[in-house]
């Protein structure tokens, strides 16, 4: 990777990584379960590929319907919920990979992204049809159960991903067009909306206490907004490439061990199409960036292709990466980025 000293001048130094080939197609999703020991990533090719990230170890792969576009585990890595192309969203035994339940979309609607609620008892999908979304809520018992409650679903623009707020009282959503737009999670009615990009929202994150709020756009730019008002603390220009995806280190709080770090990394690139047909590079750097400063700290490459996914590991000493290449990295940081350095 190459780190910035002063101004544009920098240093190139190494940093351990491990290039894990699970997937044959691109990979939509990496993340690591609660305690960190374990590793899940997902893929187009319709496979949950489960790692060891110490080690790079494969220990097991999850064959789902379809393509996997998106996924989350709950909290004690005992269920694992997927985003299938074919057959809507599936539930699964996050260990023995065995299939316990599907959610299917409403006739035409693609599944699109799913994520467990704090405390894992409720799961929030959204599917896609043209520019319309769908954006529904279920419990897990329900699920499981194969006891669906049917109620209307939430119809908003099209929208890239949905997540939880604080305390479950509401739910986020990114849109097409640059909105971001929040719910009454219990009746999912819209109670704000503000417009922070001038191109779509690819993907947004919080901070793990929900202070802080990040979205990446198709516009080149990431935001960093008070989830309570929607207003832009600050922002960050990615230098002419496509900002894709967001992670935030878990490192920031003060009391944080072995020393707090305001840090984000930010990844992204051009789609295949535009590097072939524009003299553009491709972008497929990560960024390690101070969001408090903007501060643009380091740069790691090793991609060949867009980042579609980026995760730190719970203890904040590592970090996953996965792109349309194909390939997983797992990078851990060296001794040097707990020092003044950074």
């Amino acid at each position: 990777y190459q780190r910035r000293v002063h101004g544009d001048s920098q240093i190139t130094q190494e940093m351990n990584v491990y290039a894990l080939k699970g997937h044959e197609r691109p990979v939509r999703v990496v993340k690591f379960n609660a305690d960190g020991d374990l590793l899940f990533t997902c893929s187009d090719d319709s496979y949950v590929v489960v790692w060891k990230p110490s080690t790079g170890e494969m220990i097991g792969k999850i064959k789902c319907s379809s393509a996997v576009k998106s996924m989350d585990i709950s909290k004690n890595t005992k269920y694992l919920i997927t985003s299938e192309a074919a057959i809507g969203f599936g539930v699964y035994e996050a260990l023995s990979g065995k299939n316990l339940a599907t959610v299917p979309t409403s006739p035409s609607f693609t599944p699109k992204y799913c994520e467990f609620s704090f405390g894992d008892k409720q799961i929030a999908i959204l599917s896609e049809k043209g520019d319309s979304s769908e954006l529904f809520t279920h419990t897990l018992d329900n699920v499981l159960a194969k006891k669906l409650i049917s109620r209307p679903p939430t119809i908003l623009g099209n929208a890239s991903q949905v997540s939880w707020g604080n305390l479950n009282k509401t739910l986020y959503a990114g849109t097409s067009k640059g909105f971001m737009l929040v719910f009454d999670a219990k009746t999912l009615e819209n109670t704000n909306k503000k417009k922070l990009h001038k191109e779509s929202i690819v993907s947004f994150t919080f901070t793990p206490d929900r202070v802080f709020l990040f979205t990446c756009s198709r516009d080149e730019t990431y935001c960093m907004v008070d989830p309570d008002t929607l207003d832009v603390i600050n922002s960050y220009n990615f230098h002419g490439n496509i900002s894709r995806v967001i992670a935030v280190s878990p490192l920031y709080k003060p009391n944080a061990k072995p020393v707090h770090r305001y840090h984000i990394l930010v990844g992204g690139g051009q789609d295949e199409k535009e590097v072939t047909t524009s003299r553009k590079k491709g972008g497929f750097e990560i960024k390690l960036v101070n969001y408090i400063t903007s501060e643009e700290l380091a740069e790691i490459k090793g991609h060949f292709g867009p980042i579609h996914s980026l995760a730190f590991s719970p203890d904040g000493k590592s970090f996953v990466s996965g792109s349309e290449d194909g390939y997983v990295r797992v990078h851990f940081f060296q001794s040097d980025y707990y020092t003044n350095k950074f």
